[in-house]
């Protein structure tokens, strides 16, 4: 799939100092909308996939993960969200001016949190690590590839997100 980084990648960063999603968030897929997380292992493997999903051509899949992911956002940003931050493995200074967030380390940026601002991420690699938070409180948790999304938020804000989902789906 060409969304994230592959997975032969083994470079791992450490971001102890972050908010980790609850064990209640839900999990958000393409493959399957929403489903409970219970704090699984981070992230996804093909093998934890459909064979419906990863069947389907690889475009297919991408593009199927990026309306999701459009909608996760659009979501995120009519429950409040205001913050992004986004680990990259290798930022370099055209990508920082066109996403407009501004370095707070090596390889992390922050700013206000846009639908239109992480777009431009879907498609590229090297996107290890994204905290969406709402008033500091974490809401959207992307770990290692866009496979990998955790949404934590009260069940009737989750609800909201299901129906979006299903008008994607």
């Amino acid at each position: 799939m060409s969304l994230g980084h592959h997975r032969s990648v083994r470079h791992r960063l450490a971001y102890d100092d972050h908010p980790w999603p609850s064990a209640d968030g839900q999990l958000v897929h393409a493959a399957f909308g929403l489903r409970p997380w219970h704090a699984a292992p981070l992230p996804l493997e093909e093998r934890d996939l459909p064979a419906t999903f990863t069947h389907l051509d690889e475009d297919v899949q991408a593009d199927r993960t990026e309306a999701v992911l459009r909608a996760v956002f659009t979501w995120a940003a009519g429950q409040g969200a205001d913050q992004v931050e986004v680990a990259l493995l290798k930022p370099d200074d055209d990508e920082l001016a066109r996403l407009g967030l501004q370095p707070v380390g090596p390889r992390t940026l922050t700013g206000a949190f846009t639908v239109e601002r992480l777009l431009p991420l879907l498609r590229r690699r090297g996107v290890e690590r994204v905290w969406i938070t709402r008033h500091g409180d974490l809401l959207v948790y992307m770990h290692e590839t866009w496979d990998s999304v955790v949404v934590t938020a009260a069940e009737h804000e989750v609800g909201d997100l299901r129906s979006r989902l299903a008008d994607v789906g």
